[in-house]
This record gives C-alpha cells, structure tokens and sequence, in this order.
C-alpha cells in the first residue's frame, strides 16, 4: 500500500513519502502475527519496551471500531506488538500493521510489508483516523479485484 497525501487539507503534514532506508527497523517477521497464542499476556510484557508502539497501533485499533465491516486486534510478532486487520467478511486477507519511528521526519509511522519485502509507510501514527481510511480503501480495492 502506498502512501497518499493530500494537499487540500489545512495545516503542515509530512510528506506521505517513505525514506531513503526502505529497510525495516525491526525484523520483517515481526510483520507476521500469529493469532492466539498467549498474546494479552505477552502484550503485557511488552507495554513497558515497547509503550510509543501500542499507544499508536490502540489509536489506530480505536479508529477501526467506527467501520462496521473491518475488525482489529492486537498480536504480538517476533517481540513486537502488530496490528492484525480483516475485513469481517473474510474477503481480502489479513493486513499486520506495525509502528516504527521514521527517523527522517522524527515521528511514529504505521508500516506495513510492501511489495518484494520492502516497508510500506503508510501514514504518522499521530493520524490514526487517516491510517483507518488508507487501510480500508486498500482492502476493498483488494477484495473487488479479487472478486472481478
């Protein structure tokens, strides 16, 4: 999924363009949630490492609760906590949202895999609500084109 900015909107915003390093600053695995497996308690011992990360990805979470045919929940993968988004229907697969800090633009990004591996900045993690409207334009546009 590739970033979109807007320039209509009021207001200084970074550029929705990913840096020069496309190399993930935590594992690639970490991307790869596995449901189910002890995650409110792991979630637990992370809080403490890793607070900036599940602040944002539960501001993003948050978001997801006002569309009625998407559904989130938190995991951990690879000691890192993920978001794990599905639309309720089934169709479209799972997106596994990560936070990492952006270090050209100094603020928390939500990531997730892109194409051939490579991170996909979506949108500031200070944005939940825009990163809930990217993330589901994505997905459906996945889900019509897998059903056309």
């Amino acid at each position: 999924m590739g970033a979109h900015a807007r320039t209509s909107h009021p207001g200084p915003r970074p550029p929705a363009v990913p840096p020069r390093d496309h190399r993930l600053p935590f594992p690639a695995s970490a991307l790869n949630a596995v449901p189910g497996r002890g995650t409110e308690r792991l979630l637990e011992v992370l809080t403490p490492v890793h607070s900036e990360r599940l602040d944002a990805l539960n501001g993003v979470l948050r978001c997801f609760s006002d569309v009625r045919d998407f559904a989130g929940v938190l995991a951990e993968a690879d000691g890192y906590p993920v978001l794990a988004v599905s639309q309720v229907s089934g169709y479209g697969g799972t997106l596994t949202l990560g936070c990492a800090y952006h270090r050209d633009l100094g603020c928390w990004w939500i990531v997730t895999l892109g194409t051939k591996g490579r991170v996909a900045w979506i949108a500031a993690a200070r944005e939940p609500r825009r990163v809930v409207r990217l993330v589901v334009a994505d997905m459906r546009k996945r889900n019509t084109h897998e059903h056309a």
